[in-house]
């Protein structure tokens, strides 16, 4: 590292240690003498021998974090080993969420907009407390989950650790009453009983159930962006849908840090290394989660669309949600949009009528028909749109606005020049494929509506049902439009559509377009078709 980093100037050091023999929740704790403490050496090591040997001219700032319920004795020994300061602080001032937290940093910190620092207290030197009220917990759930009445704010986000029984002495277990001890046995014991508690739950209304918090809210409220464990799931080649990916989306949740604190008191350091320009208040650390505002008069699907589309890159009209250091396959894993936060439906769909495609081909093509749509409409032109795809190889086409593979470059220009004479602008993110509205329609065809129908007639289009080809000649039979697949030459040179032979016994050739067909006699003209002019 410091070879290939040999001028590093500031260095960051955040971390904490296991909380197991620490937390009051285990009855059986052993304190710092713990084996699972150890890394607390390990860390001081670190910070003491290996970073002032690395770089010795580096300004360093590190930050430790664990559980406030540890014994006082060993909070004033870890205070000895750090030589800091100790913080308290629980965001529940401003988060709907509970999460007391002790914090040793080197330095006394500066006091940012929206923040308090109180003189010292029983748990730390300094208290930390958030100024205002505490902002609704709506937005942080999806549309099919509702409160209970009594919620005050949900309970400590835990490590979720499947047992086949209860154990020994669980936390709470005494406050529960008979329906929520059979929840907690249904969820597998997964949590500490009091985190079944009827004012924890919450209420999905397509299940008709109560549960934990989902994970994407925890997500939220933790400051991350929702699925943003994701890629931990995909590295250990579990769907993210999965059992086994729930437990661990929240084991990781419950081990990680509440962002918006750590931003709090890392900031001062920022600011005197001249790498912030001033200290951030509590507002904007909320302007920035991945939330849309409740005091907008837009609609919410509308607000969640300008959310997306301000996680735009440089390329403008892409959206790129990192996961961080998290990667998969050695590759970065970017963070997919959740197509679910929309309601949708099915407005066109048609089949192909090029055979032979590669899939990242149907893919462009698809947009490009979502563009034709688009443009039909007055009230849909001039418009900036958020367009969700599952081929990463046809949204990293679209943001180049360019493609070395032709059958991907031509779409490419068709749908320029689509966006130009509509005045559209779309940004472009992706979906995973199970969480794609636009994967099951994909598999079936619409029945044409009345107007769809008549609008058909007038193209032309094969007479066939289920067939949207262009018809290329009439039936001699029944004097109805067909197209070459569905038209065959019979003996004597006419020639029949598919439902008229199926329904005779005269014998015919191949299809028409079969030379010897064609050499017989010539395609009938269309209605409306002068003589020397093609359809």
């Amino acid at each position: 590292m410091a070879e290939q980093n040999p001028h590093v100037k500031y260095v960051v050091l955040v971390g904490g240690f296991p909380c197991q023999d620490l937390s009051s929740l285990n009855i059986s704790r052993k304190g710092l003498q713990g084996k699972r403490s150890s890394l607390l050496t390990e860390m001081l090591r670190i910070e003491k021998d290996v970073i002032p040997q690395v770089w010795p001219d580096a300004e360093v700032e590190s930050l430790w974090e664990n559980v406030s319920s540890m014994g006082k004795q060993d909070r004033d020994t870890i205070s000895k080993l750090k030589k800091g300061v100790s913080i308290a602080s629980c965001p529940l001032q401003r988060w709907p969420m509970r999460r007391p937290r002790l914090y040793w940093l080197r330095r006394c910190p500066d006091e940012c907009p929206g923040t308090r620092l109180e003189a010292k207290t029983d748990l730390a030197d300094l208290r930390l407390t958030f100024e205002g009220p505490q902002a609704p917990a709506e937005p942080y759930l999806g549309r099919n989950y509702r409160l209970p009445e009594t919620f005050d704010g949900f309970y400590t986000f835990v490590k979720s650790i499947p047992r086949k029984s209860r154990g020994l002495a669980p936390m709470g277990i005494d406050t529960l009453s008979k329906g929520e001890l059979e929840l907690w046995a249904a969820d597998e014991f997964r949590f500490a009983p009091y985190q079944y508690c009827s004012k924890n739950l919450v209420y999905h209304v397509k299940k008709a159930v109560w549960q934990p918090a989902p994970t994407e809210s925890r997500e939220r409220l933790m400051g991350y962006r929702a699925g943003h464990t994701e890629a931990a799931a995909l590295n250990y080649k579990l769907k993210p849908a999965s059992r086994e990916a729930v437990h661990l989306r929240d084991s990781l949740i419950g081990n990680s840090m509440h962002t918006p604190t750590i931003a709090i008191l890392l900031a001062p350091a920022l600011v005197r290394w001249d790498l912030l320009p001033a200290l951030p208040s509590v507002t904007a650390l909320e302007e920035m989660e991945p939330k849309h505002h409740l005091n907008s008069q837009a609609k919410p699907e509308l607000r969640l669309a300008r959310m997306y589309a301000s996680y735009q890159t440089h390329r403008s009209n892409e959206i790129r949600l990192e996961n961080g250091p998290m990667r998969v396959d050695e590759k970065p894993s970017w963070q997919a949009v959740r197509a679910s936060q929309w309601t949708w439906k099915a407005v066109i769909s048609c089949a192909w009528q090029i055979e032979g495609d590669s899939m990242p081909a149907l893919e462009t093509r698809a947009v490009v028909l979502a563009l034709k749509w688009r443009a039909r409409s007055v009230t849909r032109m001039s418009k900036k749109f958020l367009h969700l795809a599952d081929s990463q190889s046809a949204l990293g086409s679209y943001a180049r606005h360019r493609s070395s593979a032709y059958s991907l470059n031509y779409l490419i220009e068709r749908s320029c020049a689509l966006q130009l004479a509509a005045c559209m602008e779309p940004i472009f993110a992706f979906v995973r494929t199970h969480q794609n509205p636009a994967d099951k329609p994909s598999r079936m065809l619409l029945p044409l509506t009345w107007t769809a129908q008549r609008k058909r007639d007038c193209q032309n289009l094969c007479s066939i049902e289920g067939c949207l080809h262009i018809a290329t000649s009439l039936c001699n039979h029944c004097q109805q439009l067909t197209c070459t697949e569905h038209s065959s030459a019979m003996d004597g040179g006419s020639l029949w559509c598919s439902t008229c032979c199926s329904s005779s016994t005269v014998p015919r050739y191949r299809n028409v377009a079969s030379p010897s067909s064609l050499s017989r006699k010539p395609l009938q003209r269309l209605p409306g078709q002068q003589e020397g002019q093609t359809q």
